[in-house]
């Protein structure tokens, strides 16, 4: 590592999420982060895999933040302001 500025590591832009919020939307397109990574597939459980997995007073959260990162699926950057 070298000492210096950080000009921009990533650009980001905001999306309306509903009414009364917003998300920050990291864009790894520009930088090309996304054409250097890999994403391995992981298909969601059924129920009757993951019931056996869940136990009598835990509690299970979706945290959301797949929805932070632009991934390039052709749509235009003013059509996901909107969304």
């Amino acid at each position: 590592m070298a000492r210096g500025n950080i000009e921009s590591l990533m650009n980001y832009f905001a999306a309306s999420k509903g009414d009364t919020d917003v998300r920050v939307v990291y864009d790894g397109t520009l930088s090309g982060l996304n054409a250097s990574l890999w994403a391995s597939y992981f298909p969601l459980p059924t129920n009757q895999s993951h019931y056996p997995m869940v136990e009598p007073g835990t509690y299970m959260a979706d945290n959301d933040v797949g929805e932070c990162f632009h991934v390039d699926s052709g749509r235009a950057r003013s059509e996901m302001m909107r969304n």
